[in-house]
């Protein structure tokens, strides 16, 4: 069975907390809607544009991957595989094929989760956006 886990970016400190999901709410910050994500320490309250869910991968090295994260694709292809192209891509949910993708650009995504030992996490869309632009 897949770990559920959660993540965001917590409102007043802009640290990272890791837990499930708990809800929508108010906070007390600047009074706009927030997502409560608890852990069993503490119940954090973290900016909504931030939270993402685990998507139960791991890449080569054995980190967990998560929604908005960007990550180093390696494709090998040729004559044993031998020739090897790199490429940027960001993880995100589609609904419509309910499944991660992995997006080159916004018009642009791929579905190739079972190939966790090609990717590398190397940030994510909100601490590195430069890692991934959109063309």
């Amino acid at each position: 069975m897949r770990e559920i886990l959660f993540r965001g970016k917590e409102i007043k400190t802009d640290k990272w907390v890791y837990g499930y999901f708990n809800g929508l709410w108010s906070n007390t910050v600047d009074d706009e809607i927030a997502v409560m994500i608890r852990n069993r320490e503490c119940e954090y309250y973290v900016k909504t544009e931030t939270v993402g869910q685990y998507t139960g991968l791991q890449d080569k090295n054995g980190k967990k991957i998560f929604e908005g994260d960007i990550v180093k694709f390696y494709f090998r292809y040729g004559l044993n595989r031998g020739k090897v192209v790199s490429e940027n891509l960001v993880v995100s949910w589609n609904a419509s094929y309910l499944s991660y993708e992995f997006t080159k650009s916004k018009w642009d995504a791929c579905f190739i989760s079972s190939l966790r030992n090609d990717f590398e996490v190397l940030g994510n869309i909100h601490d590195n956006p430069e890692l991934w632009e959109a063309k």
